[in-house]
């Protein structure tokens, strides 16, 4: 009893100081903590459920399996502790990719058997608080071992799908074709044709070919304007150099025009110095000059189709939530903009039209929008469309309407991967936006 009380004070001095540490070195991390402390909760109670079986096989065995559980685990731990010496962003970003895709598949693949565990312990509990008596004890045995036998077999399952995820349906580039007429757009401009990208974190790209085939699918659909909204790269500017030539061959008859998004500000590594954050803020305004796409730092532009014009106006980043930066500045953004009734807004992250465009910029009719990546996990039917993305943004992929004041946003999936790098259910998008 003495033992078990000295490693729970321990575990929680340790959490504790891992919160602290993590506040301290990460503040923008902070918020996620909890989430570490349901994979510490994870880990432990998936380990009680499976220590028997393993203590059970020969020594090498025994000590292969105990320490492949423990990896991902360790991984984490370690990640933290050597990040404020060696910036995980700083790190090669294959080999950065690849180690946190492993690490998050294991524990994807880990919530499937938990979930059978804690079926079986139930059952039991509730058997033993009704007093159900078995006949045999190998009936109680059977059926807790069935339990856990599916759940195993279904973390092999999703093993499996983590791996084609990441492999073939990360760049299964899916076109979304919408036609839509906001009230204020004139008839003139029926026939525009948009395609909008977003979240291609240049970082994550393993396949670095595969953005060969995005360009050649774009350039196909023959837009007359390209809108980027936000996160080109993940931890920093530099990820994006290598695509230089590949995205210079991306093609519009108007223009291609971009914001930035909560990624794109180096916000997620500690830089040596103030210095060093401006030096990669300056990079990526070079790198989008050179490849000739047109940077909106809460700034308009006015464009003409078929004689008419068209007010296309890009925040900075703004999101409602507080661990998301809010740069964005709407009211500087549509100065010029007074007299043109047909206005496109480009904001990242959706919340913002949830939470002020439709409230208070009833004018603004169409606003475009990613970060949710929809997940990146889901199911889409023609019929039946869910994510996990739905319990925290109130538009997640798709197509919205305020129907009080006839407002729209358009909510792209994202074409690249952060975190998880694959996809499951929810693929990468390039929306094919028709006005008409």
């Amino acid at each position: 009893m003495r033992k078990k009380i000295i490693i729970v004070v321990i575990f929680i001095l340790l959490m504790v100081g891992g919160y602290i540490y993590t506040d301290y070195y990460y503040p923008q991390y902070s918020g996620r903590f909890p989430f570490i402390l349901i994979l510490v909760f994870l880990d432990f109670y998936l380990y009680n459920g499976v220590k028997d079986f393993i203590q059970k096989r020969k020594r090498i065995l025994r000590y292969s399996l105990k320490t492949l559980f423990w990896i991902p685990f360790a991984a984490i731990i370690l990640s933290l502790i050597i990040s404020p010496i060696d910036n995980l962003g700083f790190w090669n970003s294959n080999v950065r990719t690849i180690f946190f895709g492993l690490v998050f598949s294991v524990y994807a693949v880990k919530i499937i058997p938990l979930l059978f565990f804690i079926a079986s312990d139930f059952i039991t509990l509730i058997n033993k608080k009704k007093k159900v008596q078995h006949n045999t004890e190998k009936t109680k045995i059977t059926r807790k071992n069935f339990l856990k036998t599916v759940g195993l077999a279904g973390g092999g399952i999703m093993f499996a799908t983590m791996f084609v995820g990441m492999f073939k349906w990360a760049y299964q580039f899916k076109v979304h074709h919408i036609k839509i007429k906001p009230e204020n757009f004139s008839d003139k401009l029926n026939g525009l044709k948009i395609v909008q990208l977003s979240d291609i974190h240049l970082g994550s790209w393993v396949d670095k070919k595969a953005i060969d085939r995005a360009v050649e699918i774009i350039n196909d659909l023959n837009p007359d304007i390209v809108l980027f909204t936000g996160d080109l790269v993940n931890y920093q500017s530099l990820e994006a150099l290598p695509f230089t030539e590949k995205l210079k061959l991306l093609k519009a008859k108007i223009g291609i025009y971009c914001i930035l998004g909560n990624h794109d500000y180096g916000d997620y590594l500690r830089w040596p110095s103030k210095k060093a954050k401006e030096n990669n803020m300056e990079i990526l305004f070079d790198f989008y000059k050179e490849i000739g796409w047109d940077l909106l730092l809460n700034e308009n532009r006015i464009i003409e189709f078929q004689g008419e014009k068209l007010a296309l106006i890009g925040v900075q980043n703004w999101s409602h939530y507080k661990h998301f930066p809010k740069y964005g500045d709407l009211t500087k953004a549509v100065k010029g903009t007074e007299t043109i009734n047909a206005k496109l807004l480009m904001s990242h992250d959706p919340t913002h039209w949830h939470y002020e465009i439709k409230e208070n910029w009833p004018e603004i009719k169409l606003t475009l929008s990613g970060h949710t990546h929809g997940f990146q996990f889901g199911v889409e039917t023609p019929k039946f469309k869910w994510s996990p993305s739905q319990w925290i943004y109130p538009e997640w992929a798709g197509l919205y309407t305020h129907h009080s004041s006839q407002q729209h946003i358009y909510v792209n999936r994202g074409l690249g991967t952060i975190g998880y790098p694959g996809r499951i259910g929810i693929l990468p998008e390039i929306s094919l936006i028709e006005i008409g």
